[in-house]
């Protein structure tokens, strides 16, 4: 343990989150969460809280064009207490659904080799609005907001659970999410998807995770920390609001010599930052203890950096990720280039030959730093306009190819710097692609 730090922690279930003491998220006998009513809990103030920015040139002097930063809209306690993201927290999930025990401290103390189920972050039930309005211009004023309770104009996204680590195919075909092994990449996303189903025969509930329930994660992290840079420096301390300031730092994203080290296969073993629970904030341990066949691991700063948001490690950067439920299907002209998706299960191996029946949401950009979001009212994340860079805008790259239909993976990888974070996204890979850098993560949907 002597090549790992821990001491940048952004506790989220603690004094930090100036929630412990006075107010309790779950029932102390059950474990379950209790029953919120967030408009008696906040004495009639907004029962949401959120995220705002506009797009394009603005001359707004709370929101200068290109700045990362959101604006923090809503009920201002919430923002403080982060109600949804406290009920974040890392489970056992046995193979039909049901929590095996809840995890608590470091996680080091549980089982989580899979033997007593996967590891997974419980996500609650939320009600989300999202309002795209038109500013000025070609300028638009867009805000995505959450509760715990429902509100004016919300739709409610159902409780699911998400794989803590990135995922591993067993030896018997199940894709796991457990400690302690490489991820499995060199397949491609129908196999991914079969592993995962075969969790329980007959099912639909097992996936990798879906568009739906990324987009979620997504925007509750921009909601949390206002910064659309998801590299920013780890920032343990609150800003003199109270609120969650800085990001999850550079993520596995700086090595400069990964094909020669190990053909661009996973190389971070999954639970290397347990220590930090249910907590936020990165471990990083010394690229010299990475050796293969006698070739050290080379990074920019001799570090490897495994974030980790709530949980969940390395929510960007080491491998790409496939998400069902979305594709790109490109026109014969490679400029048209539209977004396929579906929230519906059942229709996501359909989508690997034909997008019959998914809606179109939008047209995405085609390669460049994301400038602007496809958003609409579902709060979409594929980018629509590029020509930002690394510190502007969404902050990250967006991958494109121009034939055929094309799978969307996010993320980032190890040796792409900058351009990693939650925003990144690459559809330039079909579903049936197989590489040695592309990954998946494990879903349970209730």
């Amino acid at each position: 343990m002597a090549d790992i730090d821990v001491t940048q922690m952004i506790p989220s279930k603690s004094e930090a989150d100036l929630v412990g003491k006075s107010l309790v998220m779950f029932n102390q006998t059950t474990g379950e969460p209790e029953a919120f009513d967030a408009s008696t809990m906040f004495g009639g103030a907004a029962p949401y809280y959120g995220v705002r920015w506009f797009t394009g040139t603005n001359t707004n002097p709370a929101f200068t064009a290109g700045q990362v930063a959101l604006i923090r809209v809503g009920n201002s306690k919430m923002h403080q207490t982060l109600p949804v993201h406290s009920q974040m927290r890392g489970c056992l999930l046995d193979d039909n659904g049901d929590v095996v025990e809840y995890l608590s401290g470091g996680w080091e103390d549980h089982v989580l080799d899979g033997s007593k189920g996967q590891v997974m972050v419980e996500v609650p039930g939320t009600w989300w609005k999202f309002i795209d309005n038109q500013a000025s211009g070609s300028v638009r004023d867009r805000q995505a907001l959450v509760s715990l309770s429902g509100f004016d104009g919300a739709i409610y996204v159902p409780r699911f659970y998400v794989g803590a680590y990135e995922a591993y195919r067993d030896a018997g075909g199940k894709l796991c999410s457990i400690s302690g092994v490489k991820p499995t990449t060199s397949i491609s996303m129908t196999a991914f998807r079969n592993a995962a189903r075969a969790r329980k025969s007959g099912s639909t509930q097992w996936n990798i995770i879906p568009y739906l329930q990324r987009k979620v994660l997504f925007w509750l992290y921009m909601i949390e920390y206002a910064n659309r840079n998801t590299q920013t420096a780890v920032n343990t301390s609150r800003d003199a609001n109270g609120f969650r300031q800085g990001g999850l730092g550079i993520g596995v994203t700086n090595v400069s010599n990964w094909s020669e080290f190990n053909g661009y296969n996973p190389f971070v073993i999954t639970g290397t930052s347990n220590a930090l629970g249910d907590d936020s904030g990165e471990v990083t341990k010394d690229a010299s203890s990475y050796v293969n066949n006698g070739v050290t691991l080379t990074t920019g700063d001799g570090l490897v950096h495994v974030p980790r948001w709530r949980g969940i490690e390395n929510p960007f950067g080491h491998i790409l990720e496939f998400t069902d439920g979305i594709r790109v299907y490109p026109e014969s002209d490679a400029t048209v280039r539209p977004v396929y998706v579906t929230d519906d299960p059942t229709k996501f191996a359909a989508g690997d030959s034909s997008i019959s029946g998914w809606s179109n949401i939008g047209r995405e950009a085609t390669e460049g730093y994301a400038k602007t979001l496809i958003f609409g009212v579902k709060g979409e994340i594929m980018a629509s306009e590029i020509g930002a860079g690394s510190t502007t805008y969404w902050s990250d790259y967006h991958y494109a190819a121009n034939t055929g239909i094309r799978a969307v993976l996010f993320g980032g990888h190890a040796d792409i710097g900058v351009g990693a974070g939650l925003a990144c996204s690459h559809s330039n890979y079909s579903p049936s692609t197989t590489a040695a850098y592309l990954g998946s993560r494990l879903c349970f949907i209730p």
